[in-house]
């Protein structure tokens, strides 16, 4: 049984490829591999469903992650969906470990707790040092000696400090342990996008970085012996779009009435409330008559050009999304979603929040750059595959383990 690594970089788009072609890691990676292009994603386009839906074969109504933060308005909905037990379904970690298989995951979203042998999970809190206890609490007991040996490179969840992070602990999980499954997210890449646009000169530094670090995984497997029994993928999760104003529909739906706050941004309690989701948002309504109002805040919304479209449950499931939210809304080209209240509704990007920034995601995943899917070292022969989607890349990676597809799924495997 060959082993599997999979290395996903967070907003890589097929469009990259061309560029990165020629930088270390991923020179060797494209030069023979099977290539699927423009994976079609899920909605919303966010980290955590998306890696949800990877590590299991299910969309967001399936696997039960439909956000990257939980709600709670009243704490600026800052803790996210960390904890594995919060899946819905079983994810490859099990079904692997169910054939004897040894699993790692280092900062795989939506995996702190989770029963893999070799755990660093993606874990942060709003303060330094309590995320580093949160880190050791939830990481698997032999991992506790490689997170102290490598906590000094982590500044809080900032990159590519966590990245570096990451990719020290991998190095050392697989000259130690060498796991016959391995998942590792980065997220430089992404951080750049949203901090600089789409394309910037601080994106071309990611991708040289994210080259470096999948070269010294690959170098690694070779000097170790393990390259050739070892099947290699690389991902991306999401696209982007580049963000021109920042709408608080929240601040909208205050002077509706809907929202109480204290005058200084705090949501004291509301009766509407829309959770950004980036360039899409969640709205909540807590009774029948909130939920007219807040409907005639929407429409003003879509008249004055902020949204341009606005789902019921039951159209939001048609997409394979569903939630204790009422309504989904979709916003216009160029526009972002704000948790904000208490301030202007149009507002300047604000590089502070991921889905405020210059770049963004979250939006329907028919629109702009899509990811790839890079399958290395298989065996196979090279191929390019013009087209996918997020969830067949489950299936696929069960393939490449040798394991037993489980019934209900909607994805095919790219691969025979």
């Amino acid at each position: 049984m060959r082993k599997l690594v999979v290395i996903s970089v967070d907003s890589l788009f097929t469009s990259d490829l061309e560029v990165v072609k020629d930088l270390p890691g991923f020179k060797e990676i494209l030069e023979d591999s099977v290539v699927v292009k423009n994976i079609e994603c899920i909605y919303p386009t966010l980290t955590y469903p998306c890696h949800a839906t990877i590590m299991t074969g299910h969309y967001p109504e399936g696997h039960g992650i439909h956000h990257n933060e939980i709600l709670d308005p009243e704490h600026y909905n800052e803790n996210w969906y960390w904890y594995y037990k919060d899946l819905k379904v079983k994810t490859i970690f099990d079904y692997a470990k169910e054939k004897g298989l040894t699993t790692s995951a280092v900062l795989w979203p939506v995996t702190a707790d989770a029963p893999i042998d070799y755990l660093i999970p993606e874990i942060w809190a709003p303060e330094y040092d309590a995320a580093n206890k949160r880190i050791v609490e939830t990481t698997s007991s032999l991992m506790e000696e490689i997170y102290e040996h490598h906590k000094g490179l982590l500044n809080w969840k900032k990159n590519p400090n966590l990245d570096q992070f990451g990719e020290a602990c991998l190095l050392e999980i697989v000259d130690r342990y060498t796991p016959d499954v391995l998942f590792l997210h980065q997220a430089s890449l992404d951080h750049a996008r949203h901090a600089a646009g789409t394309q910037a000169e601080l994106v071309s530094e990611a991708q040289r970085l994210h080259g470096q670090w999948i070269q010294n995984i690959i170098d690694l497997y070779k000097r170790k012996g393990l390259f050739e029994d070892t099947t290699f993928v690389v991902l991306g999760d999401h696209g982007q779009l580049d963000i021109q104003s920042v709408i608080s529909i929240n601040e909208m739906l205050r002077r509706a009435g809907l929202i109480k706050t204290d005058g200084a941004g705090n949501v004291l309690e509301y009766e509407a409330y829309m959770q950004s989701a980036g360039i899409s948002g969640h709205l909540y309504i807590v009774n029948q008559e909130a939920e007219i109002k807040a409907l005639e805040v929407m429409e003003e919304a879509k008249k004055l050009g902020y949204i341009e479209a606005i789902f019921n449950k039951e159209e939001a499931k048609a997409l394979h999304l569903t939630g204790d939210f009422e309504y989904v809304v979709e916003g216009s080209a160029g526009i972002s979603i704000s948790n904000q209240v208490d301030c202007e509704v149009a507002q300047d990007v604000d590089t502070e929040d991921y889905k405020y920034s210059k770049a963004t995601h979250g939006h329907l995943p028919v629109k702009g750059d899509k990811p790839p899917f890079i399958i290395y070292n298989s065996k196979r022969p090279a191929k390019v595959i013009e087209s996918g989607k997020l969830v067949d890349e489950f299936p696929t990676l069960m393939k490449l383990l040798g394991l037993e597809l489980p019934e209900g799924l909607e994805g095919k495997a790219f691969i025979d």
